[in-house]
């Protein structure tokens, strides 16, 4: 019942997510910051934990830093691929869906899914990759918003 209901979950997020990034979305400049700000903030809070309660904590470390590097480049390609237009309101941006980031995006959450499903049954393996790509998830994020705030300066600029 337990598996049942966290597929559900994660279903119901993937719904959620491909909604969302098929309209276009405005944002506010300084709401644009908010997500990405309270996700580092829960994930320093949360590898900080893991380091405390693992005797793993290099590996900890180590691959949370091979996730948010390589959640870099992930989040600038993301950045670069959505369209965003100004608004009257200069504090207001206009970011247009765009299907190849949302392709890009459901081929790396499958891929997380993927290394998850298949390293479960080690204990000790698993947390350290969950971390590993929570670091991913929130430099991606990051990175994404830089690019998008990027161009919309570059808008206002023009």
């Amino acid at each position: 019942m337990h598996d049942l209901w966290s597929v559900f979950i994660l279903g119901l997020v993937v719904v959620l997510v491909v909604v969302r990034n098929l309209r276009p979305q405005r944002m506010n400049v300084t709401r644009l910051w908010l997500a990405p700000g309270v996700l580092a903030i829960v994930t320093l809070l949360v590898l900080t934990g893991s380091l405390e309660a693992r005797l793993s904590a290099p590996l900890v470390a180590i691959l949370s830093a091979v996730g948010a590097a390589l959640g870099v480049p992930f989040g600038m390609l993301r950045g670069r691929l959505q369209t965003v237009r100004k608004t009257k309101n200069p504090k207001v941006l206009l970011v247009e869906p765009s299907v190849v980031t949302l392709l890009v995006w459901l081929a790396a959450f499958g891929l997380r899914f993927g290394l998850r499903f298949a390293f479960g049954g080690a204990a000790s393996i698993a947390p350290v990759l969950g971390d590993a790509f929570l670091s991913f998830a929130v430099a991606s994020l990051v990175a994404a918003r830089y690019v998008i705030y990027t161009k919309f300066k570059a808008l206002h600029a023009a």
